[in-house]
C-alpha cells in the first residue's frame, strides 16, 4: 500500500514528535520527599500517601525518595534494638506539582521544640499497621554539617 504522506517522511517525523515529547516529560524533575536523620539514632521511616515507601535512613545521614503529589504523612522508628525501639507519627504535609513546578520537601528526623513539623509517640502495633513492607534505600552521608537542625519544609523549585 503506497501512502503519499509516508513517503514524504511525515510518518517518521509525527513518531520522533512523539517520542520527543514522550522524553521531555520523563525528563521533569520529580517531586521528592527528603528524610535528614539527625536523631541520634537509625531511623525506619514509613511514608504514607499516594507514593507509600519504607525507607532506612542511618544516623547522619539522608535519603530521597520520588513521590507523586498528594497529601503525606509518615511514622518513624527510632534505633536498633527491638526492645529499645521508639515510634513516632507526624503531622500530615503535602506535595505539590503544577506543569512547571515540583516540590523539594525535606524533613529532618530531629525533634526540635517549637519546630514546624509537629510528631508525636505512637505505639508499636501503630506503627506496624501502617503495612508497608520495609525496602532497603541506599543513604548518603549528608554533605552539611548542621548541629541545630530543625524540621523545615522547602519551597516548590523551578522546572528549568
Amino acid at each position: 500500500m503506497d501512502v503519499p504522506w509516508a513517503r514524504q517522511g511525515w510518518g517518521k517525523l509525527c513518531c520522533a514528535a512523539l517520542v520527543m515529547a514522550a522524553g521531555l516529560r520523563g525528563s521533569q524533575p520529580a517531586n521528592t520527599v527528603t528524610f535528614d536523620n539527625r536523631s541520634g539514632e537509625h531511623a525506619l521511616v514509613k511514608l504514607t500517601g499516594p507514593s507509600p515507601q519504607t525507607v532506612e535512613v542511618a544516623q547522619g545521614s539522608s535519603a530521597t525518595v520520588n513521590v507523586a503529589a498528594g497529601k503525606y504523612y509518615l511514622l518513624v522508628r527510632y534505633g536498633t534494638k527491638p526492645q529499645r525501639y521508639r515510634y513516632a507519627q507526624g503531622d500530615s504535609f503535602t506535595v505539590t506539582e503544577t506543569p512547571t513546578q515540583r516540590s523539594a520537601v525535606t524533613i529532618t528526623l530531629y525533634p526540635v521544640a517549637h519546630g514546624n513539623y509537629a510528631t508525636r509517640p505512637i505505639s508499636q502495633r501503630e506503627f506496624e499497621a501502617a503495612g508497608l513492607a520495609p525496602k532497603r534505600s541506599t543513604t548518603k552521608p549528608s554533605k552539611s554539617a548542621r548541629t541545630a537542625a530543625r524540621p523545615r519544609k522547602s519551597t516548590p523549585k523551578q522546572r528549568r
